[in-house]
């Protein structure tokens, strides 16, 4: 008769287990990937104050007015173009008697936007711009655009009233409408 044993079976046990460890198939590791990524937005915006009013003085001499004042904020790539127009053609007109004050040398504070460059209108049709590509806005070292970052460019925008276009002029309000405008370069 043989002697079953609590221990030889324990034992007997253990082995057939260890040997099913030993042999058994292991997992294989698993990878899985995909692209990741993110998008910017366009970012295009432009606003204009007006200033107060100021008094037209022969007097004067010739003055330095101020014309407003421009923030904007552009992040393509490509560039932009800042174009303005004058209702006017470059003058101040009177609402009342139609009499004109002709002003010259439209400029902007800020060489960031190119408006440093004084532009002078030659009509109504002509719209005189500051044109900014890449290789101005661009700045390699810290991959910033000028301008599309989230304080954008600011400009104050003057222009040059001689003592001789307001001299003889009936009393009025003379004014002129800027028409800004911001768009994408391709």
């Amino acid at each position: 008769m043989t002697t079953f044993s609590m221990r030889r079976a324990l034992v007997a046990s253990g082995l057939i287990l260890g040997s099913a460890l030993l042999f058994a198939p292991t997992a294989k590791a698993s990878t899985a990937g995909g692209a990741v990524g993110g998008g910017v937005d366009p970012v295009n915006t432009l606003s204009y104050s007006a200033p107060s009013t100021a008094t037209l003085d022969p007097a004067a001499g010739n003055q330095s007015m101020p014309f407003g004042s421009i923030q904007l904020q552009n992040n393509n790539y490509s560039g932009w173009v800042l174009s303005v127009a004058s209702a006017n053609a470059g003058n101040l007109k009177d609402a009342t008697s139609g009499a004109l004050v002709r002003y010259t040398a439209l400029t902007g504070s800020s060489a960031k936007i190119g408006a440093s460059t004084p532009i002078t209108f030659s009509s109504t049709s002509a719209v005189p711009s500051y044109d900014r590509g890449p290789d101005t806005l661009y700045n390699a070292t810290t991959g910033m655009l000028t301008c599309g970052d989230s304080t954008g460019c600011a400009a104050n925008f003057t222009a040059d009233i001689s003592a001789a276009a307001v001299d003889g002029k009936p009393a009025g309000s003379y004014s002129d409408t800027l028409t800004f405008t911001l768009t994408n370069k391709n």
